[in-house]
């Protein structure tokens, strides 16, 4: 059959179903791709709202001159201001309290001090030996935040 009799008769139906199948194929990988891509920019987004929410948490102990507690959840994140710290902590603020949630394949366990409670005293400080650790597990492994106790500075360890 000559090449234009062919361009004639069109395609057949074979020719429709292999095309067809490529497609279907080329779809589903690039579906695929997009789903990973997707989990693992909202996995990279609670990294950062971790460390953002223990920055401000710091960032508003030194700035209010109050003690800011922030108690870890099992996928959330809470803080609450104080207004006098002395022991044990008094008077909260109910107004400035947020809680922070995460996606539920990301977790959270206590900090390092054996508590789920961090408190950040009015100069920003936590009063600890040491560093304090707070670890989270994802699916794609796991990161500690590291708080150090003199200045409160958040680092985020890999």
């Amino acid at each position: 059959m000559s090449f234009l009799a062919r361009c004639r008769r069109g395609y057949s139906m074979l020719e429709m179903l292999t095309v067809l199948l490529i497609v279907v194929i080329v779809a589903g990988l690039a579906s695929t791709s997009l789903l990973i891509v997707s989990h693992r920019r909202a996995l990279h987004m609670d990294v950062r709202q971790v460390r953002t929410t223990l920055v401000k948490a710091r960032t508003l102990a030194r700035a209010t001159q109050r003690c800011v507690q922030v108690v870890v959840g099992s996928h959330s994140l809470t803080v609450t201001p104080y207004d006098d710290c002395g022991p044990p902590l008094a008077s909260p603020d109910p107004s400035g309290t947020t809680t922070v949630e995460l996606v539920p394949t990301v977790s959270l366990n206590a900090f390092s001090t054996g508590s789920s409670a961090l408190i950040f005293d009015e100069y920003g400080s936590v009063d600890a030996e040491g560093p304090v650790e707070l670890h989270m597990v994802t699916n794609a492994g796991e990161l500690t935040y590291r708080i150090y106790p003199a200045i409160g500075t958040v680092r985020v360890l890999r």
